[in-house]
């Protein structure tokens, strides 16, 4: 089974918006591939969904993160992994990724993606995903 790890952002706009970050989220929670998440990438789920911006109750960013949380593996990484980031917080993606052994680590965010790889763990946008691990020729379940 496929293993990835999907950025807050990714989450974010799978939630927010259709389109390929929302396949994505449809295939983990159809158990097309394992989803791992650590408690500090659901934190930050939280964190953006409860910026007024977006006007969501507090009840309901409880009960989104819950659920992500529910379809996920969760992972609290023990160690800090060396990678060469820009951002220095997209370290706890990297470090939860490399702490599962994923094979995956799904991201938008260009500060990740200009490293391709960290640790053997490919770093890709939700539309390599979906080609690489074949996503787009299986159907998902809406």
């Amino acid at each position: 089974m496929i293993v990835a790890n999907l950025d807050a952002n990714v989450l974010i706009s799978a939630l927010l918006f259709e389109g390929t970050p929302q396949t994505v989220l449809r295939a983990a929670i159809a158990g097309k591939f394992e989803l791992v998440l650590s408690p500090a990438i659901i934190q930050e789920l939280a964190t953006v969904l409860a910026r007024p911006k977006f006007g969501f109750p507090q009840d309901y960013v409880h009960n989104v993160s819950r659920e992500i949380e529910e379809i996920s593996i969760l992972v609290q990484p023990t160690h800090h992994h060396e990678a060469d980031v820009r951002d220095p917080k997209d370290q706890i993606i990297i470090d939860c990724a490399v702490e599962a052994g994923s094979d995956y680590i799904v991201t938008g965010d260009q500060d990740l993606l200009v490293l391709k790889q960290v640790a053997e763990i490919a770093i890709v946008s939700p539309g390599e995903f979906l080609d690489l691990a074949e996503l787009r020729k299986r159907p998902v379940d809406r």
